[in-house]
């Protein structure tokens, strides 16, 4: 079994490591494509260029993937299907890559529709660098 080792010389650690989480675990309980408060920052952040999927699709992509952010620590992304009402959140993932790879059990791919996705690159600081956010149709 591995065991963690507090440094003393770098106490900061432990408690940087509890921001993000804490502030992960709010992301992914509140309402989709919006931040936790403790992360929004009033200052623009740069647009990341989404790759994967395009527009119009034939089944619900399980692929994901965006251009790498520069010196990026890790990204959430997160997809939502469009209802009449709103949005109903699908997943919620965090990640080092610049992309993601999706597994559906037979029969449970999300049906046709409208779908919004979104991503946020974070920086070591737990602050967000860039984000971007797209939509695609399932046809």
């Amino acid at each position: 079994m591995a065991h963690a080792t507090l440094s003393l010389d770098r106490p900061w650690v432990p408690v940087s490591w509890a921001v993000v989480l804490a502030a992960l675990m709010i992301w992914m309980a509140s309402g989709p494509f919006e931040l936790p408060e403790s992360t929004r920052v009033e200052l623009e952040v740069p647009w990341i260029e989404l790759v994967a999927p395009g527009d119009r699709v034939s089944a619900f992509p399980d692929h994901f993937e965006w251009a790498p952010v520069p010196n990026a620590d890790y990204y959430l992304i997160g997809a939502a299907r469009v209802t009449p009402t709103g949005t109903e959140p699908l997943f919620r993932q965090p990640g080092e890559d610049h992309q993601v790879d999706l597994e559906f059990e037979p029969g449970a791919r999300p049906p046709a529709g409208e779908y919004l996705w979104e991503v946020f690159a974070f920086g070591p600081d737990g602050i967000p660098m860039a984000r971007g956010a797209g939509a695609f149709v399932v046809e």
